[in-house]
C-alpha cells in the first residue's frame, strides 16, 4: 500500500480572493481621485488596474482643476504630463497650476485638431505659474522630455 500525501483542509488563498479595487463603484473611486489630485492620480492610481485607469483617463470631471504645482519645470516628463492632464479635461478646466514655458501655455489656449485656433482650456478662471528660476547652470532651451 502507497503512503497517502497529506490532505490539506485549509481553502486556497487565491480561490477566494476578491479584486476589491476593480469592484468599487466608479462614484466611489471618483471620489477618491478628486481628494488625490492630478499628480497622484497620474503618477499612481491610474497605474493601478484598467478599471481605475479608464476612470482617470475618462472621467474629464477628475481634470477641472489640474494641480501640477508639484511637478518641476524641466524636470523629464513634465511636458507630458500637462498636456494629458490638459486633454483629459475635455474643455472642462476651469483652474490650472503647475510648470509652463512658452509651448506649454500655448498649447493650454491652442488647438491643432481644427483649423481654426481653438482653446482647450477656454473656461480656465484661475492660472496659477510657479516662479521660475532654472538657474545659472541650466539651458531653458534643454530639456529631457
Amino acid at each position: 500500500m502507497e503512503p497517502r500525501s497529506p490532505v490539506s483542509s485549509s481553502p486556497d488563498p487565491a480561490a477566494g480572493t476578491r479584486d476589491w479595487a476593480a469592484a468599487l463603484p466608479r462614484d466611489v473611486l471618483l471620489d477618491v481621485f478628486l481628494r488625490l489630485g492630478s499628480r497622484e492620480i497620474m503618477r499612481g492610481a491610474e497605474l493601478a488596474c484598467a478599471p481605475w485607469r479608464r476612470a482617470a483617463v475618462g472621467e474629464p470631471a477628475l481634470w477641472r482643476r489640474v494641480d501640477m504645482a508639484t511637478v518641476r519645470l524641466w524636470s523629464p516628463g513634465w511636458r507630458g504630463m500637462v498636456r494629458a492632464a490638459v486633454d483629459r479635461s475635455a474643455s472642462q478646466c476651469v483652474a490650472f497650476a503647475g510648470p509652463a514655458d512658452d509651448d506649454s501655455l500655448l498649447y493650454l489656449v491652442q488647438s491643432d485638431m481644427d483649423e481654426e485656433v481653438r482653446g482647450k482650456c477656454t473656461r480656465v478662471r484661475n492660472l496659477t505659474l510657479p516662479d521660475c528660476d532654472p538657474g545659472e547652470d541650466s539651458d531653458p532651451d534643454d530639456y529631457s522630455d
